[in-house]
């Protein structure tokens, strides 16, 4: 192993110790799995203390990041988000998700709500991949609505216009509940 590979093991185990996981990718399948493991090692360690997600992601797949949610659901210890860079897409929502009172964000984080991309036109899909786009989208409309308790109109107004935030305009919006200072 070389030496960089082995400082990185340290570092997260040391987060480990201290009930973190770190995201720092976009959200994909592997990084799913991968905050899902780490999620599952920490509840089967003590099932009600405290797990801390500290993100800085550019979002990503969504079955993936619902796979997460999902896991922070059935997760019997509260789970505090603390964004600690940027949070866009769906890293916004998992960012949102965590334990009321228990969502952070550094005092420079950003943030950005964003439509899914379709990638290629739309015109290029088919009519189940434009039904199948549109049902993700409104999921991430519900759930973001849910969380911050703006009206869904709102939320869906605000992520056709990719709607930039400052940590205290997220504060405002309802997406974090306090700025923490470092």
């Amino acid at each position: 192993m070389s030496d960089k590979h082995r400082k990185a093991a340290e570092t997260i185990d040391r987060m480990l110790q201290d009930r973190i996981i770190f995201l720092g990718t976009p959200i994909d399948n592997w990084a799913a799995q991968n905050v899902l493991a780490q999620m599952l090692y920490l509840l089967d360690r003590d099932s009600k203390e405290p797990i801390s997600i500290y993100l800085t992601s550019p979002g990503g797949s969504v079955a993936a990041t619902f796979s997460i949610l999902d896991g922070i659901d059935e997760a019997t210890a509260p789970i505090h988000t603390i964004c600690v860079g940027t949070a866009s897409g769906t890293a916004l929502l998992l960012l949102a998700h965590g334990a009321t009172g228990c969502r952070f964000a550094l005092p420079s984080a950003q943030f950005q709500m964003t439509q899914l991309s379709v990638g290629s036109s739309p015109e290029a899909h088919s009519e189940q991949q434009r039904l199948e786009l549109w049902r993700m989208e409104e999921l991430l409309v519900i759930r973001l609505a849910e969380y911050s308790g703006q009206p869904k109109e709102k939320v869906r107004s605000d992520m056709k216009a990719e709607l930039f935030l400052d940590a205290y305009g997220a504060k405002n919006y309802g997406l974090i509940d306090a700025i923490v200072q470092v």
